[in-house]
């Protein structure tokens, strides 16, 4: 079953680090960085968001772009499988970089 969890670069940095987002699905491994970054702090590892805290008022914005983020593997990896599609970490990350709107040739990537 595919699974999205988000790790951060450097859990033990006193400082800002970046979160990675780590997809399993058909025993293949994306590993994308999407340049959000969080104190570790305000990280919360067994649910894989920023904590719920007044320390970091910025939680539920932090933690919708996340959901967004993973949704979007979600919804990738499905329309790949429904248009029997071989998902491959290329057109995951293919679909990842449409979404996020980083420089990309592809127009279409199913």
């Amino acid at each position: 079953m595919p699974q999205v969890t988000f790790f951060l670069k450097d859990k033990n940095s006193k400082e800002e680090t970046l979160v990675y987002l780590v997809f399993q699905f058909n025993r293949k491994v994306l590993k994308y960085s999407f340049g959000e970054k969080i104190n570790p702090k305000f990280w919360n590892k067994k649910a894989y968001r920023a904590k719920v805290t007044k320390q970091f008022p910025a939680h539920v914005g932090f933690n919708n772009v996340l959901d967004s983020v993973e949704a979007c593997v979600n919804d990738t990896y499905r329309d790949l499988v429904s248009n029997s599609i071989e998902p491959t970490i290329e057109k995951v990350k293919m679909g990842l970089k449409v979404f996020l709107k980083k420089d990309t040739n592809e127009r279409e990537f199913l």
